[in-house]
């Protein structure tokens, strides 16, 4: 559920029950879940005014507080305890700012109701110079209880004491917890003395004056450190944008060479100065695809090299690291040799005899061509990994090249257009393979500037540099967007999983590298729910299982990869620990091989641990797949039975909707953004649908979805009348955006449209536009810069609808 509660009314029970059971504190702790990222600190965030939760949670806070104190009215005395002690600091501001006057502060009540509650509706019925009626009309889409009813009772009785009179007399004439439609509260309290207020007010301004200096020196250290990180995230990006323009200029300079003797000592080169690799060696797979060939190294005495010459790996040795890398298509990073369980008679390891290296593999056309390697310095290494997902694109630009030089040897100048193409192929795979890791700075950096330049006025000393940090935040983002412009390549943004579609992907790998007497078997659930992963891990799982079970059917059998969706109880998570009950999706691999011993079962996910003889294994696979599993808040066990095979289960936790806040704008942009017509949102995508809907049902619209072309203009012909704007997305399959734009606009010419898009051809883009749709919003997009443009596109005037009756009979030519 979507927060509709500050956590400054929590932060009063948590105060009370601090003071009356400080030993059972931890209880209010259990409902928060789930809901925090687990490095949050509850105390800390449940006191926070700044954060929001759910009436959901908030309910089961207050419950936990009356268990934890064994009062049925802990929560009234909580709220009236922390007002008396004028623990709601807001409360007392705001109302001096009101003139100090109860009868004032009664006609702000609503306003103040608004900035810390979106369960109800405060209605000022009457308010006198002692006497006041008021109605709370609470929302009854909200799992509300009789303590919401009581916490504002103890607030508004003891809020008298902030002008310095006795608790107010209220009396509850109707209730909505017992069936009336609101809750009514009659107030009368003390009346004030002219003197009295004269000589209260300078005393509360004072009071006020002391505890804003008071929070302002408690948040200054925070202030401090926020401003310390962001700065640390600018230098990490200044020098990710420097490894960057290396990484395009290095890549401009391999796919210009078209000599390959050539091209290979150039990247060797760039494999030390680049890279960082202190030695590197570079092998090929032979012409019949059979074996792996050394071709270069470097950083190592002619001597070692010379001894190595002509040194091949055949493609069959699965045991050896190099060639497990070629099969897989994944990088690997070993940090520690002399702990890693390789053969120590390896040829390579044996003449180089390195401390660590990384393996990527060359991957042209969808194919290995050929493995690169290398040691970094040990220094290095003790500070920081290398980034296998810049080695990745780095080595995909290699592999381009030498591609492209292969080609030019073959084709000569008859196939030189092709090899344009593939330079520009090249240039967009390593725009593609570092842009993620980009955007996850920005993200970073942008994100807590915005948060830091809420806090700093203009006239702050501090305002300039966050403004630089800002802004060198913008040019960086601008420099990805045009390397992906150029390469027309789009980032893959992070976003919830498909594991369906991440299967039948792996499934292309699993079947050219598992021999073909291996019968594999998809048993997908077309209903399955969508997961939060890394999709290059969930690769990983897949093929060390897919590895695993072709080892264990050596004269062939069935492979069977399935999922299904199940909800796990109590009972099962408390046996399985990591878990917590709810929706899970179960990915399960199955062999027919012959199966595991019971007493070998409890050691298959230790490191090291193989059962097979030499060479057979590094026992590195399964303790992977057991890491990854973990990484994710997963659970993975086994069941095997001895002549009749081995299934591995993997439960990971479905994809719930956020409860984060849905914007982090001030109050008044955030009101200038809201809306309450009516919006068809278009887009092929499952996740990007639920993340819109909920965002554009945060701003106040009421939202209809539809997953393509086809089904919007179903959705068009039923509801058009009721629809005010059509957020379409230009590319999805069937009849795609620019033409279910055109078939809307033959129904009703004056309906708004706006497309969005993220590195589509720009021609296509400006025919979009020319056709009659208002705007572009390209992905990707930060929540306010979609809600202004749709509050914009919105307040543009449009010529009356005069061609409804023409609705039904367009419609059907299109079916």
């Amino acid at each position: 559920m979507k927060p509709e509660t500050s956590c400054l009314n929590t932060k009063a029970i948590v105060d009370f029950v601090r003071d009356a059971k400080p030993g059972k504190l931890h209880l209010l702790w259990k409902p928060l879940e789930g809901k925090i990222p687990d490095s949050e600190n509850p105390e800390a965030f449940l006191s926070d005014h700044n954060n929001w939760i759910s009436i959901d949670v908030c309910r089961r806070i207050m419950e936990a507080a009356k268990e934890a104190t064994s009062d049925d009215m802990a929560v009234y005395k909580a709220a009236f305890e922390s007002t008396r002690q004028k623990k709601l600091g807001y409360m007392e501001r705001i109302f001096v700012r009101t003139f100090l006057s109860p009868k004032h502060g009664f006609a702000k009540v609503q306003k103040i109701n608004d900035k810390y509650n979106r369960s109800k509706r405060v209605e000022t019925v009457f308010v006198g110079n002692d006497r006041a009626l008021i109605r709370l009309h609470w929302f009854d889409n909200l799992p509300l209880t009789r303590d919401f009813c009581l916490m504002n009772k103890g607030i508004y009785q003891a809020m008298f004491t902030v002008w310095d009179l006795p608790p107010a007399i209220i009396e509850e004439r109707q209730c909505f917890f017992e069936g009336a439609p609101y809750c009514e509260y009659e107030f009368s309290w003390q009346k004030k003395s002219t003197w009295r207020y004269f000589f209260g007010s300078r005393r509360a301004k004072k009071q006020i004056h002391d505890s804003l200096i008071e929070e302002m020196e408690a948040d200054k250290d925070l202030i401090k450190q926020k401003y310390e990180q962001v700065t640390q995230l600018n230098v990490e990006l200044e020098e990710k944008i420097a490894y960057l323009i290396s990484l395009q200029e290095a890549g401009q300079a391999v796919v210009s060479i078209l000599d390959e003797q050539s091209l290979t000592q150039t990247i060797m080169n760039l494999l030390t100065t680049v890279i960082g690799f202190k030695r590197a060696i570079l092998f090929m797979v032979d012409e019949k695809g059979q074996r792996l060939r050394l071709v270069q190294v470097s950083g190592v005495m002619d001597d070692l090299a010379q001894s190595l010459e002509g040194y091949e790996i055949s493609l069959d040795r699965m045991s050896n690291i190099l060639v497990r890398v070629a099969a897989t298509g994944r990088p690997t990073f070993v940090k520690d040799v002399g702990k890693a369980g390789l053969r120590k008679e390896n040829v390579v390891l044996h003449t180089f005899q390195p401390k660590n290296f990384a393996a990527a593999p060359l991957i042209a056309r969808n194919k290995v061509i050929g493995v690169l390697a290398g040691e970094m310095p040990e220094d290095r290494v003790k500070t920081t990994e290398p980034d296998l997902n810049l080695l990745m694109a780095f080595s995909n630009q290699i592999a381009v090249a030498i591609e492209n030089a292969r080609l030019y040897r073959d084709l000569e100048k008859s196939y030189l257009s092709n090899l344009q193409s593939q330079k520009m192929e090249a240039v967009g795979n390593l725009a593609g393979g570092i842009a993620h890791d980009f955007n996850n700075i920005l993200q970073a950096v942008l994100g807590n500037v915005s948060l830091l330049l809420f806090d700093f006025d203009e006239q702050s000393p501090h305002f300039p540099k966050l403004k630089q940090i800002e802004s060198a935040s913008e040019r960086a983002s601008g420099l990805v967007r045009q390397l992906l412009t150029f390469s027309r390549k789009g980032e893959s943004q992070p976003r919830p999983l498909d594991l369906n579609s991440e299967i039948k992907e792996v499934n292309k790998l699993i079947a050219s590298t598992i021999p073909k007497m291996i019968d594999i078997e998809l048993q997908l659930d077309p209903e399955l729910r969508m997961i939060d992963a890394d999709p290059v891990q969930v690769n990983q799982i897949l093929m060390n299982l897919a590895v695993n079970a072709r080892d264990a059917m050596p004269e062939g059998g069935e492979l069977v990869v399935g999922t299904k969706n199940v909800v796990l109880d109590e009972q099962f998570c408390r046996a399985h620990s990591g878990l917590r009950p709810g929706g899970h999706v179960m990915l399960w691999v199955s062999d027919t091989g012959d199966g595991i011993e019971e007493n070998v079962l409890d050691h298959i996910f230790e490191p090291f641990y193989t059962t097979k003889g030499p060479g057979g294994g590094t026992g590195l696979g399964l303790s992977t797949v057991y890491g990854i599993v973990k990484g994710h808040n997963g659970h993975i066990k086994c069941e095997s039975e001895r002549g009749v095979g081995t299934t591995f289960k993997i439960y990971l936790r479905a994809l719930i909707r956020t409860e984060q806040p849905l914007a982090q704008e001030n109050g008044d942009e955030f009101l200038s953004t809201r809306g309450t017509e009516t919006i068809l949102l278009v887009d092929d995508e499952a996740g990007t649908r639920e993340y819109g809907k909920e965002l554009l049902q945060g701003y106040g619209y009421t939202v209809l979805t539809a997953k393509s072309g086809e089904e919007a203009l179903e959705t068009f012909g039923r509801k058009g009348r009721r629809i005010d704007l059509v957020i379409l997305d230009l590319i999805m399959p069937g009849i795609g955006g620019k033409r279910c734009l055109e078939e809307m606009l033959k129904v009703n010419p004056n309906v708004r449209v706006l497309i969005t898009t993220g590195y589509a051809d720009s021609n296509l883009v400006g025919e979009t536009l020319r056709a009659g749709a208002r705007d572009v919003l390209h992905k990707p997009f930060r929540a306010h810069e979609m809600a202004k443009m749709i509050r914009r596109v919105l307040n543009e005037k449009s010529a009356p609808d005069t061609t409804a009756g023409k609705r039904d009979r367009a419609l059907r030519i299109v079916g």
